[in-house]
């Protein structure tokens, strides 16, 4: 463990380790910083409830360009503020109330500079018709004078109707301008007429008009830039004939490099670091490959089934996932194989900077792991990831020379702390995310391997409470995780933290169908919503209970949004496994879920092919759907179910919980309901995480 100190906020904020061979040296970097975020909490004192509840009030955490300064969003009850703290002076030189504008996210561009992007959902009309888009748009914050600005405003020459204005293609290089991509021109308000996408040249003080900076037409999509100030690729789209086109700027003339018909077949992540390829994203089925044709030489034509061209096609691999290549820049090419391909996980995200340049990716899994195109780079995030128990290392930002990295850590040694790596590996501590909570008091997370009823293999989180003597049997929470499509990995999961806290044994089984592991155990998945995928949360807790330590008298199932599905499908199909049914925001009804969809989406919808993958092909969907959808089976049920949902929830509609709890009302069933009224599907507020934990609370006590 850490040797550790403690400050005036009696945190543990100081560490002093030598971990493996790096010599890496945690210490305290500033009592000045510390105090921004360090709540008094003593060593044996009993962490309460709001401590797990209560949403980290320090996020958007950045270090600039040279190393000398940390910037991050800080929130409270009634203020929302982003602060600029000079690691040098040890004091906080510039911070500005964001007000009601929640930025997500935030751009060191220099010293001086600094970009918040905004998002929101607002309503369009006009062209894109009349609906609710995301909507996004970009503030300069000037550290001299301690001022935001609007950097493209909407009707100075600037279209009205478009949600972009937050996108950025570039920052020059002299740190004071930054690249927008954005539509201009336009009478009025709705007029398409006359509206092209230039990328935009923006003082980043806001002290001048933006100018364009290089002209685009109405098919004009998006810029790529190499981070001196030269544009290198454009793309677009004709809506009328289909037609994808990516450009090269070579010799100041636009060379198309590539064409591609019907409907684009990959996005563009960036910038190589060389500067001389973009970077692809694709998600390739193998049983439904697309033929992207382009002559070899380079000359773009438009990909012809029976064409008699020799052509290029996007490689595929073994399995259907999402992976990555390179495109030359010069001539179109696709390289042969995928980059950072990886057998064993899945890439989770791109690491790219603001310029778009790509300098790796993260991977998938219980603890995240990273390759960059610089295999130095590689190697040292590597080393640091290998050198704490059970915590993931989170990359969150990097000096302009890569000799202080930026990362937040989470999980058994930590509850969250964000932490600078400098040249010489050692670790600064720079702020908590939750100081009341110090890594002494994170209950300790495991990994169990269990095999399923057909001999699957099946990975399962498991978090027992510090306090367990190893002894006796502990009372248990099944957790599985929402999506289906996604996974828990190993952090600080507040909720199953607390229920860990309270004594609870946690078992959080990534279930066939989860991502994370491999698109095999992903597809595994596919016709087993409300089977197997079930069974696999029945074979986890029989694997805890024969290990001695889950007592089988006393089980409760917990689960959000998908996980609320689990949660009501294991009431109505494993009945007697359980003592108590939890569901938040969770889904009764698949009938009514996907005729909502179609409603909303239309019948040709990833959404609904995803569904109908998971629900399987073997009979009439309607039927199959009734057959699995809890509502159809309360009379089935035992345990009493505590139904909770966010009145305002706009991916599963609040009737999911409220028709269930009439339907188990009716058969004389044990259930409550419990309505959020300031929340959305996410559980995204404080205030409401810490409801949603004492009506949980409550209702364990009550029966396991």
């Amino acid at each position: 463990m850490f040797c550790h100190f403690t400050i005036s906020c009696q945190y543990p904020c100081t560490f002093c380790k030598v971990i493996n061979n790096m010599k890496l040296i945690i210490k305290l970097f500033c009592v000045t910083l510390f105090s921004l975020f360090c709540l008094t909490n003593t060593a044996n004192a009993k962490i309460p409830l709001a401590a797990y509840g209560n949403t980290p009030n320090t996020s958007l955490m950045t270090i600039s360009p040279s190393g000398k300064f940390i910037g991050f969003r800080k929130t409270s009850a009634d203020k929302d503020v982003y602060m600029v703290f000079s690691l040098k002076e040890n004091k906080v030189v510039a911070s500005v109330d964001v007000g009601d504008s929640k930025p997500s996210k935030a751009y060191f561009v220099s010293d001086k500079q600094v970009i918040l992007v905004v998002g929101k959902y607002q309503q369009t009309h006009g062209f894109y018709g009349s609906s609710p888009q995301h909507s996004t748009y970009a503030l300069g914050f000037n550290l001299s004078t301690n001022k935001i600005y609007r950097l493209l405003i909407p009707g100075e020459g600037i279209y009205d109707n478009q949600w972009g204005l937050g996108d950025i293609s570039g920052i020059s290089a002299d740190g004071d301008f930054v690249y927008m991509p954005a539509y201009v021109g336009g009478v009025l308000s709705g007029e398409w007429e006359g509206v092209d996408k230039d990328l935009m040249k923006t003082r980043l003080t806001g002290s001048r008009k933006p100018r364009s900076f290089i002209k685009g037409t109405e098919n004009t999509r998006d810029y790529f830039m190499d981070g001196n100030d030269n544009v290198l690729a454009r793309t677009s789209y004709d809506n009328e004939k289909n037609i994808y086109t990516i450009q090269s700027n070579i010799n100041d003339s636009w060379i198309d490099i590539y064409q591609e018909a019907n409907e684009i077949s990959f996005s563009i992540k960036g910038i190589t670091p060389d500067k001389k390829h973009l970077v692809l994203g694709r998600y390739i089925d193998k049983k439904n490959k697309a033929n992207l044709a382009i002559p070899v030489d380079g000359s773009a034509i438009m990909p012809n089934r029976s064409s008699s061209q020799p052509t290029q096609e996007l490689p595929t691999t073994e399995d259907n996932n999402l992976t990555y290549y390179t495109m030359s820049l010069i001539d179109g090419s696709i390289s042969d194989k995928p980059i950072f391909s990886n057998n064993n996980a899945s890439i989770e995200s791109v690491i790219v900077d603001v310029n778009r340049i790509v300098y790796g990716v993260k991977y998938s899994g219980f603890l995240p792991s990273y390759k960059f195109f610089d295999e130095r780079i590689t190697e040292r995030v590597t080393q640091l990831t290998k050198s704490f128990a059970n915590t993931a290392i989170h990359l969150k930002d990097w000096t302009a020379d890569w000799k202080n990295i930026l990362v937040f850590i989470e999980g058994q040694e930590s509850s969250g702390e964000y932490v600078i790596v400098n040249k010489k590996n050692e670790l600064n501590v720079v702020s908590t995310g939750r100081p009341a909570i110090p890594y002494t008091s994170v209950h300790p997370i495991s990994v169990l391997k269990y095999t399923a009823q057909d001999g699957m293999k099946i990975p399962a989180l498991i978090t027992k409470p510090k306090s367990w003597n190893g002894k006796t049997k502990l009372p248990t929470i099944m957790l599985p995780h929402d999506g289906p499509e996604s996974y828990d990995s190993i952090g600080f999961d507040w909720m199953a933290q607390y229920f860990a806290e309270q004594g609870y044994l946690v078992i959080q089984p990534q279930f066939r169908g989860s991502a994370g592991f491999g698109t095999k155990h992903r597809d595994a998945g596919y016709g087993e919503l409300g089977k197997k995928m079930q069974s696999d949360l029945t074979q986890a807790l029989a694997a805890m209970v024969r290990k001695g330590v889950a007592d089988p008298d006393r089980v409760c199932i917990v689960g959000g949004n998908y996980g609320g599905y689990a949660a009501l499908a294991a009431g109505a199909f494993n009945p007697d496994l359980y003592q108590c049914i939890v569901a938040f925001n969770g889904v009764s009804d698949l009938e009514m879920m996907v005729s909502k969809k179609k409603q909303k989406l239309g019948d040709d919808n990833w959404v609904l092919n995803y569904w109908d993958k998971v629900a399987g092909n073997n009979k009439d969907k309607t039927i199959l759907l009734e057959e699995i959808s809890p509502i159809n089976h309360t009379a089935n049920f035992t345990a009493p179910v505590l139904l909770i949902h966010s009145e305002n929830d706009s991916t599963v509609p609040f009737k999911q919980s409220s028709e269930m709890h009439g339907a188990l009302q009716e058969k004389n069933k044990e259930s409550i309901l419990i309505t959020l009224d300031k929340d959305d599907h996410y559980l995204n507020l404080s205030e409401t995480r810490v409801q949603v934990l004492t009506e949980i609370s409550q209702f364990l006590k009550e029966h396991i």
